[in-house]
């Protein structure tokens, strides 16, 4: 199994990130051209409609990896 889709990974990382910070790491996405505002923007809506993190739905959308995921949260 790749590192990018091993769910032990995704739980840790989703335990640590809050709603809060979804937004701080949305930036931080897009400030290194990962993502685009509209991304940003529609990831934001779905969290807050379904509450699941931002992390988790870009990951599962495969707009991230889980890796650029951690690098974002490890930056913050």
């Amino acid at each position: 199994m790749s590192r990018d889709t091993d769910p032990r990974i995704l739980d840790r990382l989703r335990r640590r990130l809050t709603a809060a910070s979804a937004a701080s790491i949305g930036t931080l996405a897009v400030a290194r051209g990962w993502i685009t505002q509209e991304q940003l923007r529609d990831g934001l809506r779905e969290a807050k409609k379904t509450g699941r993190t931002l992390g988790d739905l870009l990951v599962s959308h495969k707009i991230l990896t889980t890796t650029q995921l951690e690098e974002l949260i490890l930056s913050r």
